[in-house]
């Protein structure tokens, strides 16, 4: 029986072999094999598409014991995640093109597109999490004074990485990917899986103030809405994302924008409309974040 990648809800449920055709972790490294696992990683990637798949848990296991890593070894995880990756898309990209896949080639690309956008989206949102948490603050000695921890050392430029991330998660959503499916419909849980990590993403105040990232995010959005029945789903977050984030107000804007316009989304931006009508009048008015954001 060929195996089954299950998109988890939670890390966990990777861990489990509850279900005897799904894809289940073997074993969880400890910082000490994560240096010689991830230079099998590395050599393993040279000219190799499924190199992400066949280790896969090397690179679960970076983000299940990420706190107690080194910042330069979990960077070094990041860029050869991005190096598989682009070489897994050149070949999926290849595969994608033939007319008629084999039930056993549809198979293991459908698995490695999930277990590569899984792992994708987790990195990007563990990284973007990292830059944008608040310095940790500990007691000194003496006087009870309070001073911030030493910042970690670090040479990545974070907001290039992501920019990179999302491009590439881009280059995957535009392929043809619903081929991969039979029928051709792709799982809600991949969906949900790819928006969430926009979404996510677009929290960091930083992100918005990127200009190409946030293109590259509206694009992705769009290709969920328009060809993978995200439309309500979308209406409904952005709409949530107005009430709570109110820098969002002009770069959500750019976003329907984009997808109403290049996308020919319209129903996107009825369906806002009437969500954002559905506020309570006399709740925006006490919440003056939210009568200002609309």
């Amino acid at each position: 029986m060929a195996m089954n990648f299950a998109i988890p809800t939670c890390r966990d449920d990777l861990l489990s072999n509850s279900v005897s055709d799904n894809y289940c972790v073997e074993e969880i490294l400890t910082p000490r094999q994560m240096v010689p696992a991830l230079q099998a990683l590395k050599s393993a990637c040279r000219g190799n598409a499924h190199c992400i798949v066949q280790h896969f848990d090397t690179l679960f296991s970076v983000l299940c014991i990420q706190k107690d890593l080194d910042p330069a070894l979990k960077e070094e995880a990041w860029h050869v995640l991005l190096k598989g990756s682009q070489t897994f898309l050149a070949r999926l990209t290849s595969d994608l093109d033939q007319c008629d896949l084999s039930l056993e080639d549809r198979l293991t690309s459908l698995n490695a597109t999930k277990m590569v956008a899984y792992l994708f989206c987790q990195f990007l949102e563990l990284f973007d999490g990292e830059a944008t948490r608040p310095g940790a603050v500990v007691t000194g000695k003496g006087r009870g004074r309070k001073m911030k921890a030493p910042a970690v050392a670090t040479d990545m430029d974070w907001d290039y990485e992501r920019h990179q991330g999302v491009q590439l998660l881009l280059s995957i959503i535009q392929l043809s990917l619903t081929k991969l499916w039979d029928p051709p419909v792709a799982e809600e849980e991949f969906v949900s899986l790819v928006s969430a990590c926009c979404y996510k993403l677009l929290e960091n105040p930083s992100t918005s103030k990127n200009k190409d990232t946030l293109v590259a995010i509206a694009h992705i959005l769009g290709n969920l809405v328009k060809r993978y029945n995200h439309g309500l789903g979308a209406s409904l977050k952005l709409d949530q994302m107005l009430k709570h984030f109110e820098f969002l107000t002009s770069p959500l804007a750019q976003i329907v924008e984009i997808i109403v316009s290049e996308y020919g989304c319209k129903s996107l931006l009825t369906d806002l409309i009437r969500e954002i009508g559905n506020v309570d009048a006399k709740e925006a008015a006490r919440d003056a974040a939210v009568g200002k954001a609309y």
